[in-house]
């Protein structure tokens, strides 16, 4: 009989993979953002030293996961979350008198290849007294991804002393749509996902993880900052004064500046060199779904 619960559940599992490849998965966690606004102290950057901590937002996700090999997957996943970035935040003098800032909610469809490398294992054994059961490195996998996704995203902001969250696209805050100026961004384009994930195995069909995740995308738009600051009077005449006073709210570093404060057009706004990245790090959970209701074998 102590046989047979040791033989039966490890032929029923040991090939898994084959009768469960489906899995689903839901997460929370965090995002974060790297683009013109906010930042370290010294010189911007793409790099993850230039992240501002403090602009950290909640996110969550869903997916489901399908299992090509015993190595390899694929997964579709859906992802929210909020960037956001503040000059105020940052002593680098130049974008603290800047003066912008933004939050921009993210809506994220992408699919991703996943290789494990470290594998899990498909054999799992009932925990019986006096029985050895499967070690903690047994129940781990862990595996890197790349993929490609879409995602939509809609800059916003406040004029100081307001309370109201204006859409910046539609008011060409860089004179967008004007003579001599590109036309308005779009606000769908294109990310390519991809980082580390970790799971751990807590029987034969749940497992909990978390996954680290950054997004390269291909607009400098997310934050509605990237070139260079356009006619206030011409903003002010196509898109109105809160158009105007977004696009530049004014700023008192030597030699930038209009006489009544205003950044002179011509100046940079912004670094349309790098375009804007976004992060997600979540925790996850996740359930294998059986593909049929009877999966033990038959014993011959």
């Amino acid at each position: 009989i102590l046989l047979l619960f040791i033989i039966i559940p490890s032929l029923t599992f040991g090939q898994s993979w084959r009768r469960m490849k489906y899995e689903a998965t839901v997460a929370a966690g965090v995002t974060n953002f790297l683009g013109e606004l906010g930042g370290a102290d010294g010189e911007g950057s793409d790099f993850l030293k230039d992240l501002e901590f403090a602009m950290t937002h909640v996110a969550v996700s869903g997916g489901l996961r399908y299992r090509l090999s015993k190595l390899t997957a694929v997964k579709g996943t859906m992802f929210y979350g909020v960037a956001r970035g503040d000059d105020a935040l940052t002593n680098n003098k130049a974008r603290n008198d800047r003066g912008l800032s933004f939050k921009a909610p993210i809506i994220e469809l992408a699919t991703q290849f996943e290789y494990s490398f470290i594998k899990e294992n498909d054999r799992y054994r009932f925990r019986m007294r006096g029985a050895k059961g499967v070690s903690i490195f047994q129940s781990l996998n862990a595996y890197a991804f790349a993929g490609l996704g879409f995602f939509w995203f809609n800059p916003k902001a406040q004029i100081k002393g307001e309370g109201k969250w204006h859409a910046l696209q539609p008011l060409h805050t860089e004179g967008q749509g004007q003579l001599g100026r590109p036309d308005p961004y779009s606000r769908v384009s294109i990310s390519i996902p991809y980082g580390i994930g970790l799971k751990y195995r807590l029987d034969h069909l749940w497992s909990f993880g978390f996954e680290v995740g950054v997004r390269k995308t291909f607009t400098d738009y997310i934050d509605d900052v990237s070139t260079n600051y356009y006619l206030n009077d011409s903003i002010v005449k196509y898109e109105g004064s809160d158009a105007a006073q977004l696009a530049n709210p004014g700023g008192v570093y030597p030699g930038w500046v209009n006489a009544n404060g205003t950044y002179v057009p011509g100046e940079a706004r912004g670094d349309p060199d790098d375009n804007d990245t976004y992060f997600f790090v979540v925790f996850n959970l996740n359930k294998k779904l059986r593909k049929s209701r009877s999966f033990t074998p038959r014993l011959r």
